[in-house]
């Protein structure tokens, strides 16, 4: 009944008294988005006429068990990963305006702080090439197919044809991913080159 008369179920029981929705900028939205193949025609253009870019929806998830450079078991925090839904569209930087299959996600977690705090937006451009000291999402799979089950953002060591070596900050610690695990890796952009093309 609130859907339709376009107010909240807390209004029409009593518990508020503001009838307006407010949207959720956490909860996934309804429409799907390939965002990769999409024609810019039908993205969300501001004023200026360039097509944002797609909030995808992350989310908190269950810790991933992997062995450190010592070689002991440790647990490392990941984040849910869902490409095919927007959360919504934000503006496109500058910097950005030719990159087609830019994306940016949620910050979950407290793992990277405080180099990123949970609730903050990063912007990922996975046509640009990750190196050494880069922050990272890293998209992986089951070990047995492409399907994306989870990522995780920390800072990329080393890649090599048999693993990626990464750093997670808390809390501090380097490990490795085995290649066959890890579907992508994406970099994030630093501020400074969202502020320069």
């Amino acid at each position: 009944m609130a859907a339709a008369l376009h107010t909240t179920t807390e209004y029409l029981l009593g518990s508020s008294e503001n009838p307006d929705q407010v949207l959720s900028e956490v909860a996934l939205a309804d429409n799907r988005l390939d965002f990769t193949a999409q024609p810019a025609s039908r993205q969300h253009r501001p004023k200026d006429g360039t097509p944002g870019i797609p909030l995808v929806g992350t989310g908190d998830c269950a810790d991933l068990e992997v062995v450190d450079d010592d070689g002991h078991d440790i647990w490392i925090e990941r984040s849910s990963f869902d490409a095919d839904y927007q959360v919504r569209m934000i503006d496109r930087p500058p910097a950005l305006r030719g990159a087609r299959h830019a994306y940016a996600i949620y910050f979950q977690g407290s793992s990277m702080e405080p180099r990123f705090f949970a609730g903050e937006i990063g912007i990922v451009d996975p046509d640009r090439p990750a190196g050494p000291g880069d922050f990272v999402l890293v998209q992986l799979n089951n070990g047995e197919e492409d399907h994306v089950v989870s990522v995780l953002v920390k800072r990329l060591i080393r890649q090599t044809s048999a693993y990626v070596e990464l750093e997670q900050f808390n809390p501090a610690t380097i490990f490795r991913i085995d290649k066959s695990k890890v579907a992508r890796v994406h970099k994030i952009m630093p501020p400074t080159d969202l502020l320069f093309r």
